[in-house]
């Protein structure tokens, strides 16, 4: 709010001129430099609070001329002549008395219109103040907040590592038992087919075997055959 302020007072410098045109036919005594920038939209309180100061001293009524001394006067006339000048000293004193208290009025205006200054400039930095902790206090809850979610986030994510990490080790553990019943079997099988390969060979050395008995039983029949028959 008061960078605001500031930003609108620095529009443009305002003058005497300016400030008689904003008054127009308001007493300057009743009038606070606040309302007058209000018109304005423009300037600060303190440059037209100085030209409303100054057009308010013009108001004030210029006090009576004191005369001087009065010339010698006959004997005669003297009764007369202190009549009247006592006459004129009374009316002189009513007068400067008159403009005393005009002044004196002048003054208690301007103090109660300053016042009013005083107190319109300090209801501007009373809620500046109010916007200023509302705005600290919005930026707290907001960084309390983010604390929270980045805390929630980290615990979130520490729970996921944990349920990886758990969830890796069973699958490790399952391969390495994948692994090591596939390498049982493996080794079974290559024994099954070790044995399977020794009874092969054996049968077939068994069959060699045979043939080669029959092959001679048939050798052995057929040279019987062919000796000739003796008469008997």
């Amino acid at each position: 709010y008061m960078t605001e302020v500031t930003q609108q007072g620095n529009q443009g410098n305002i003058t005497l001129e300016d400030v008689r045109q904003a008054l127009g036919d308001k007493d300057p005594n009743g009038v606070n430099a606040g309302t007058l920038r209000a018109i304005l939209g423009r300037g600060s309180n303190q440059t037209i609070q100085k030209h409303l100061d100054k057009i308010r001293a013009e108001q004030v009524p210029a006090p009576l001329p004191i005369t001087g001394e009065a010339p010698a006067a006959p004997k005669e006339l003297v009764q007369s002549l202190w009549a009247a000048a006592w006459s004129s000293a009374q009316a002189q004193t009513s007068g400067m008395l008159a403009s005393v208290m005009a002044k004196l009025d002048v003054t208690e205006q301007a103090l109660v219109t300053s016042r009013n200054d005083a107190d319109a400039a300090q209801s501007s930095a009373d809620t500046a103040v109010i916007v200023l902790a509302e705005e600290q206090q919005q930026a707290k809850a907001k960084t309390e907040a983010l604390v929270s979610e980045k805390e929630s986030l980290a615990k979130e994510l520490a729970d996921q590592k944990a349920k990886a990490d758990a969830e890796a080790k069973v699958l490790a553990d399952a391969l390495a038992t994948v692994k090591a019943e596939a390498a049982l079997a493996a080794e079974r099988a290559s024994s099954a087919l070790a044995l399977q390969e020794a009874k092969h060979q054996a049968c077939v050395e068994l069959m060699r075997s045979e043939m080669d008995r029959l092959i001679n039983q048939l050798a052995d029949l057929r040279a019987a055959l062919a000796r000739p028959v003796q008469p008997a």
